[in-house]
């Protein structure tokens, strides 16, 4: 259920969220090959997914994009990735919407991701 449905793997192997109807956001390293300078070719998104489970089915992937700043420098400050996706699987999983809050007074901080191999359990 919400907010669960947003989150999901890409076929890089790595934890996406939508943000918008169509929309990936991920880490720049899940969508882009630095030591070779170019994108992965394979970004389909599997929403909800939960062990071999995907409620949504595959979602094939239409373009990706990183800062400029990690694509030539490996800048990590500009570590995000953003997939558009072929269709507005948004409409059916929910989405999240991304923005700055430079002041975001929290108590608390929940991240839910899919875990990888050789991640330590706290991660």
């Amino acid at each position: 259920e919400y907010p669960y449905t947003t989150m999901g793997v890409l076929a890089s192997g790595c934890t996406g969220t939508v943000v918008m109807k169509r929309f990936v956001l991920t880490a720049a390293w899940c969508v882009y090959d630095l030591k070779a300078k170019k994108f992965y070719e394979n970004l389909d998104f599997f929403p909800a997914m939960d062990g071999k489970k995907t409620p949504f089915g595959q979602v094939a992937w239409k373009n990706v994009w990183v800062a400029k700043g990690f694509a030539e420098k490996g800048d990590l400050n500009f570590g995000y990735g953003l997939v558009e996706l072929d269709q507005d699987i948004g409409d059916q999983t929910g989405w999240f919407g991304f923005g700055d809050v430079p002041n975001f007074n929290f108590k608390s901080l929940t991240l839910t991701g899919y875990p990888f191999a050789g991640v330590p359990a706290q991660t």
